[in-house]
């Protein structure tokens, strides 16, 4: 029954769960990606929330030294829920950079100009990106 509101995507247990990640030392990036994901397109949100979310996805971002595209979606995700559209278009262009075969960091580039409804949000990648950029690897390793 604890965990009920946390299922139920409630705001507040939402943010109690992030804040208490954010305490703990041993909690890998990819728990702080997910939580933050899942709190800014899964859920309505609220001020309060959008922080926790930001600090998540900060967090995750640093620890895997912004060389993650998909960390790099969540925080710009986050940047354009809070209304910064010019600093998600910054983070957004940065998992471009790592990953320009990708189409939908393009799409979603698109979504924070305002090129494309804000509310259209392209589907995201079935994979994660280590797992995409393996099917791009040739045998020798070299990227194709």
């Amino acid at each position: 029954a604890g965990a009920a509101p946390l299922l139920l995507r409630e705001g507040h247990a939402m943010v109690r769960h992030a804040n208490h990640l954010l305490a703990t030392r041993e909690t890998p990036p990819g728990r702080f990606n997910d939580l933050a994901w899942r709190m800014v397109t899964e859920m309505e949100t609220y001020p309060e929330q959008l922080e926790a979310a930001l600090a998540l996805a900060t967090r995750a971002a640093s620890e895997t030294e912004r060389s993650d595209p998909d960390v790099l979606d969540t925080l710009a995700e986050v940047l354009f829920a809070r209304g910064d559209s010019a600093r998600a278009l910054a983070v957004i262009d940065e998992a471009i950079a790592l990953s320009p075969q990708d189409r939908y960091f393009r799409e979603q580039r698109r979504r924070f100009r305002g090129t494309r409804e804000p509310q259209d949000r392209p589907e995201p990648p079935s994979m994660p990106w280590f797992e995409r950029r393996k099917t791009l690897e040739a045998p020798d390793g070299v990227m194709i």
